[in-house]
């Protein structure tokens, strides 16, 4: 039984480890090295902030210009695309013009509508395919039901306004 009378000390300090009940040396934090390490610590922190916004800016504009770019080169696919679909229908619609001057209206007129339905057909982005005589009489209409009446524009004074005035003016859309 003598270990039984050996006392253990409760309080003794273990030298490696902090006290974790006592309060932060404040006379150490007040020092001009810890000062100086505190201000570049903010520092570096303002500047990451800054650097940041400066390449997310960067970015954004850097993806803005492709952006615009791409659409660029898109609008001139569509642009390219579309002028050939033009330049296509009007060659086809001068040689219909000079198939149509050769035939005579009043006496082939089923054959002459048969010949506007196969041109329509031909292009299905036109709806309707109607010859008008320059004084904005309508002469045949490939949708049209023969015997059915057929338009006369020269009773809407605007609209043959405006077909005398395309008549006589050519426009060039190169």
């Amino acid at each position: 039984g003598s270990w039984r009378n050996n006392h253990v000390h409760t309080n003794t300090k273990i030298p490696m480890t902090r006290d974790k009940s006592a309060p932060i040396d404040q006379t150490a934090a007040r020092t001009p090295f810890a000062r100086l390490l505190r201000q570049l610590l903010v520092g570096f922190i303002a500047m990451g902030i800054i650097l940041l916004g400066l390449f997310s800016f960067k970015s954004w504009e850097e993806e803005n210009q492709d952006m615009r770019r791409n659409l660029a080169i898109q609008a001139g696919f569509a642009e390219k695309n579309s002028q050939a679909v033009f330049d296509n229908i009007g060659t086809r619609m001068e040689m219909l013009g000079m198939l149509l001057a050769k035939m005579d209206l009043t006496d082939h007129s089923e054959l002459v509508q048969s010949t506007l339905k196969e041109f329509q057909s031909s292009h299905p982005g036109i709806v309707a395919v109607t010859l008008i005589s320059p004084n904005g009489v309508t002469l045949l209409s490939a949708n049209a039901v023969p015997g059915d009446a057929l338009p006369d524009f020269r009773r809407d004074a605007a609209y043959l306004r405006a077909f005398l005035f395309d008549l006589n003016n050519t426009y060039s859309y190169n």
